[in-house]
């Protein structure tokens, strides 16, 4: 009995074909990892050319953030009078030199301030006994000129206080009327037309620091 043994025999010609085909995938696999890389290349390349052409418009930002930063808050400094107190800007300096008082008049002051602007602040006390401003030539004048004189009510200490506002466009006032025990307190502030939005607002506060004493 003779037993046959069956060898297989490698087919050289697959196999060859095999390798080639590899070498093939290869090829496209390095060719395919070369254009990945010229991609990131070029994307960081255009991305750091953006943030060059971006930085001014960046730093502009930051200005403007730095723009909205609080002021510097105004030293302030308290006057004591006879009849009353108030609060005002410290560069308001009291006049030693009084103007002639009137009749009615029980306690006045004038104060001048050193800014540029060169306002003037008069603080006037005079005996009334009307309970009506009208009676009062210096309110009735503003009154009955509502086209020169622009009228609004403050309420301080529970108390109104009417405060007439005029703008020539050179110079700029603002006056309260405060009727108070049968005193009525007249605050005048004068000045250079300009930056009136900070005028009205440093004389109101000064309107509403004041306390009767």
């Amino acid at each position: 009995m003779v037993i046959q043994i069956m060898i297989p025999t490698p087919n050289f010609r697959s196999l060859a074909q095999r390798l080639r085909n590899r070498k093939k995938l290869s090829k496209k696999a390095r060719f395919f990892r070369f254009v990945v890389v010229l991609v990131l290349i070029g994307g960081g390349g255009w991305y750091v050319y953006q943030k060059t052409l971006t930085g001014p418009a960046v730093g502009t930002v930051m200005a403007s953030a730095t723009a909205t930063d609080p002021k510097p808050q105004v030293e302030l400094e308290q006057f004591d009078g006879t009849y009353f107190s108030f609060v005002h800007p410290m560069n308001f300096i009291e006049q030693v030199a009084k103007p002639q008082p009137n009749l009615n008049d029980i306690e006045h002051h004038t104060f001048l301030s050193t800014a540029m602007t060169s306002q003037y602040l008069t603080t006037i006390v005079e005996k009334f006994t009307s309970t009506n401003l009208s009676d009062d030539s210096s309110y009735n004048m503003r009154f009955q000129n509502p086209k020169k004189y622009q009228r609004k009510i403050l309420v301080v200490k529970n108390e109104q206080v009417t405060v007439f506002t005029t703008d020539d466009g050179t110079q700029f006032e603002q006056s309260a009327f405060w009727l108070h025990g049968g005193k009525l307190l007249i605050m005048t502030l004068t000045g250079l037309s300009g930056d009136n939005q900070v005028t009205i607002n440093e004389f109101t506060a000064m309107v509403q620091s004041l306390v009767w004493r």
